[in-house]
């Protein structure tokens, strides 16, 4: 054989080494473990080589308890209240950062859009009236107001709970951005969102609760026409309007209307009128009775006291009608004159007895007559409303 042969051979040999070799390090083989080096990536070709593409992370779901807590509340939120001047795309955004930061709290949320769908002044309402008008519209527990105010490069930032049920504040969150972008302003009011969405998130696991004492106890409570139990009560009610009565036998019934607000306990307190028996009845008759003879006694014997006085009064007077002639003395002195000292006296007497008689008959009779108070009295304290009756 030629060295030319020779040398054509060896090189076919290295080539095919060579292409053996290729395959199996692109399709991943191991090593084998007499390899003494290994190669380097070149770094200008990774930093060229294109990327996979990177998905964002899930947003991650609400607690379990906030989002069991928050089940079944309908919160309404109301077009954003800018000042200052953004692109018209900006507050758009802001507000679905808002919505959806309190849906991730379990809430049934309305979109501002359509709350002004609904509510022609949203936007511009401004008194728990309207408010309230707003929330029975939108079948909303609550209303939730955002204002953005722009002061140079910084946001002055607030978001304000409404309860539906009473117009009133029930939380609110505020914050500032300092030279802050668009991104980062959405961003700090979707945490401030966050923050409404625990309190709501508090309000609902924690009912209101109205308390109910009878004087005397053991009244029936009926809370909206329904049998609650025996005062004393402690209840937990839904939010809103109830009609509470208590009645118990012998009594008269009493009924009112309280307003129960989410986290308040409120106290009522009910002082039962007995209702007068046959034999109360009885008395009051009679004493009604016993004060008219007392008046007609009181009458009489300031009657026969006028005239008693008077009796007295004209004693030894003369009597000027037989006073003529012969009926006068030589010193001028009438020998008819008027003798009703006694008379007058004892006529006294029996007008001050009956004037006695009447006023004791009179207080008796009112006694007798009189029935207990029915005056109903409100006071509020630190633990809620009371009601006196």
């Amino acid at each position: 054989m030629s060295a030319a042969t020779r040398r054509l051979g060896a090189a076919a040999l290295a080539l095919a080494f060579a292409v053996s070799s290729a395959p199996a390090s692109a399709r991943g083989s191991a090593p084998s473990d007499t390899s003494e080096e290994t190669a380097q990536p070149d770094a200008a070709a990774v930093a060229e080589a294109p990327q996979p593409e990177v998905e964002a992370p899930v947003p991650e779901a609400p607690p379990p308890a906030e989002a069991d807590a928050a089940s079944g509340e309908r919160v309404a939120v109301l077009p954003l209240r800018l000042t200052g001047e953004l692109p018209p795309h900006v507050p758009v955004i802001m507000e679905v950062g808002v919505v959806e930061r309190l849906r991730r709290g379990g809430f049934n949320v309305i979109a501002p859009k359509d709350v002004s769908e609904r509510s022609a002044d949203a936007a511009t309402c401004e008194d728990a009236s309207c408010w309230r008008t707003i929330a029975s519209t939108n079948g909303a527990r609550y209303l939730v107001r955002v204002d953005v105010k722009i002061v140079d490069r910084d946001y002055e930032l607030a978001l304000q709970l409404i309860d539906g049920t009473t117009g009133e504040q029930a939380a609110d969150a505020t914050g500032l951005c300092d030279l802050c972008g668009h991104d980062e302003v959405s961003d700090m009011l979707a945490n401030k969102a966050a923050t409404l969405s625990r309190a709501i998130a508090i309000k609902a696991a924690t009912s209101p609760t109205l308390s109910v004492q009878s004087e005397p106890p053991g009244g029936q409570v009926f809370v909206d026409g329904e049998l609650a139990g025996v005062a004393p009560l402690e209840l937990e009610l839904p939010p809103g309007a109830h009609e509470v009565r208590v009645e118990k036998p012998g009594f008269y019934a009493q009924a009112r209307e309280v307003t129960l607000v989410d986290g308040v306990r409120e106290s009522v307190r009910v002082e039962l009128l007995e209702v007068p028996s046959a034999e109360a009845k009885d008395k009051e008759r009679r004493g009604r009775v016993l004060r008219g003879i007392g008046w007609a006694g009181v009458a009489t014997g300031v009657g026969a006291l006028a005239s008693g006085a008077a009796l007295i009064a004209i004693d030894q007077r003369p009597i000027t009608s037989d006073c003529a002639g012969e009926n006068i003395d030589i010193n001028g002195t009438c020998k008819y004159r008027y003798a009703t000292l006694e008379g007058g006296i004892a006529l006294t007497a029996v007008g001050v007895a009956l004037a006695a008689t009447g006023i004791a008959l009179l207080v008796v009779g009112r006694k007798r007559e009189r029935a207990p108070s029915s005056k109903v009295r409100a006071q509020v304290r630190a633990t809620g409303l009371q009601l006196r009756f």
